[in-house]
């Protein structure tokens, strides 16, 4: 299949999960930057579009999601494409093929509006979760613990890659965005700090920095193989449960012989 053929059947398939096949052409041309002559060469009408999706098993069309759930999609994919500066509440409302008042009423502005698709990021739950447990059950060994750890983390950050650049990038108007996750991205922080005190209070870890430190440089480590890597060089991020151990090794050995 052409390349490009392919590119637009997964814009197609991203539509019809959050739409059914009640999605337009026009959201489609808005997907690809395609015209709607392009696409009609390449894939043919919106028919044959879902035809193909149901030949390539990509996507069978599904019930459309409620308005709220179809907002945050859309909030999403304007974020990623024009950053937080440039998401409107009329382009959030374009995208998601709802009108402004909807969205209005849903979330009331643009700032509650940016905070929930902030807190709709699933994954972070987890990741304190399996903190937590590292800090209890798994306390003893403290490899485990954390390669539990980072596979939950990479996870997190690949699924929210474009989320990710905004934390990484940190442009001066995305800030509003950074303000909201300064909350909850601490307190991970602050509990994964927690695990390395009381480690290296055991004798299990050594003390080489402020436990704080260490959970930061941790962290760095799973932002690099998740989020740097893909984005800047190229590198896959394919294989999470391999990534995490790697992340775990160079974190707890180094790269030394």
């Amino acid at each position: 299949m052409h390349r490009d053929t392919e590119a637009i059947l997964r814009e197609a398939a991203a539509l019809a999960r959050s739409f059914g096949d009640a999605f337009t052409m026009e959201q489609l041309e808005r997907r690809t930057g395609l015209s709607r002559a392009t696409l009609y060469r390449r894939v043919g009408g919106k028919r044959a579009v879902l035809e193909r999706l149901a030949t390539t098993g990509r996507a069978a069309p599904h019930a459309p999601q409620s308005s709220r759930a179809r907002i945050l999609d859309a909030a999403r994919r304007v974020v990623a494409a024009r950053g937080v500066g440039g998401t409107t509440m009329e382009r959030v409302a374009d995208e998601a093929g709802v009108g402004v008042a909807t969205v209005y009423r849903h979330f009331g502005g643009r700032e509650r509006l940016l905070e929930a698709f902030v807190h709709a990021t699933e994954g972070r739950a987890r990741v304190r979760h399996t903190i937590e447990q590292a800090d209890g059950d798994l306390g003893t060994d403290l490899r485990a613990g954390l390669t539990a750890v980072a596979g939950a983390a990479l996870t997190l950050f690949a699924d929210n890659r474009d989320l990710m650049r905004i934390v990484i990038g940190g442009a001066p108007d995305e800030l509003d965005v950074l303000r909201v996750l300064k909350g909850s991205s601490e307190r991970t922080l602050d509990r994964l700090a927690s695990l390395f005190e009381r480690e290296a209070q055991a004798g299990r870890l050594t003390r080489v920095g402020s436990p704080r430190r260490l959970a930061l440089a941790f962290v760095g480590i799973l932002l690099a193989f998740a989020v740097i890597g893909p984005e800047h060089y190229g590198i896959a991020a394919n294989d999470p449960d391999a990534l995490a151990a790697l992340a775990v090794h160079v974190f707890l050995d180094g790269a030394a012989t």
